[in-house]
Parts: C-alpha cells; structure tokens; sequence
C-alpha cells in the first residue's frame, strides 16, 4: 500500500467512529482497494447507503466484495446517533454545513 493509500485508509477508518455498529461493521468490510477512494457517504432515512468511489456512486449493497446482504436501510436513529457524534453534539455549531446537506468529518 502507498503512503497516500494509507493515510486515506486511516482516516476512512478514523471517520467511522461516528457511524453506530451495525452500519460501522459494514462499512469496515468493504475491500481495502476500495475502502482507500471514499470520498463520500450519503445517508438519507428510508433509504440504503451510498458511497463514492472515485467520483461514481454506490448502494453498499452493490459494491464488489462487499458483504451487505441486504440493502442497510438507514433509520432515524441511526441518523440521530451520527449527527450527535458528528456534530460532537454541537448541532448548533455545524447548521450552515446542515442546510447545504452535508457534514464534513475531519
């Protein structure tokens, strides 16, 4: 692995701290080859979890050597529990990022 794979990895693995268990374990499986170009994870309640992969998205579901059988349909709660972790539990601090529909984990 090349040290820019490997520093995009650790942080792909730092940014799932905020993501509760269920989705993190799948989130953790993806092939490495792909884990090291996310550049994007879209969640939206009601509905499963998209990744962007070098500029394409994904259901999670759909991604090759992925082991998430069925579709991760998002919750409210799930939802909830990311943005308090997210946010460190600032919301407040983070609303113009919110209303233009994103939330950028640093």
């Amino acid at each position: 692995m090349f040290a820019t794979e490997l520093k995009q990895d650790k942080a792909y693995s730092s940014t799932l701290r905020i993501f509760p268990e269920r989705l993190r374990i799948k989130l953790e499986a993806l092939p490495e080859s792909h884990r090291i170009h996310v550049n994007e994870i879209r969640l939206r309640v009601g509905s499963p979890v998209m990744v962007c992969i070098k500029g394409e998205y994904q259901y999670l579901c759909d991604i090759p050597g992925s082991v998430t059988e069925p579709s991760y349909i998002i919750t409210q709660q799930d939802l909830r529990y990311i943005l308090e972790l997210a946010t460190g539990n600032s919301v407040f601090m983070h609303q113009e990022d919110i209303k233009k529909g994103f939330i950028t984990i640093r």
